[in-house]
């Protein structure tokens, strides 16, 4: 039986400004995709559409950081 510990006060600060930091920067890919380009070298090609996919990808892992995780698998240490 999996025993789910509440997180600490500490630790869910921490989720909390690693959340914004990948929501914010998800958000800033299409809010701003012409700046964002700016930093894709130049051997990337179609740098709109991988600045926007990567964008989409940065959405996800913020929703990631809040998804809640089950722990360790019984007997996997």
């Amino acid at each position: 039986m999996i025993q789910h510990v509440a997180p600490s006060t500490g630790k869910k600060i921490g989720l909390g400004v690693v959340f914004l930091w990948f929501f914010i920067g998800g958000i800033a890919h299409f809010a701003a995709t012409d700046i964002e380009m700016r930093i894709v070298p130049p051997w990337v090609p179609w740098p709109r559409e991988v600045v926007l996919l990567t964008g989409v990808f940065e959405l996800l892992g913020a929703v990631g950081v809040l998804w809640r995780h089950p722990g360790a698998p019984p007997g996997g240490g």
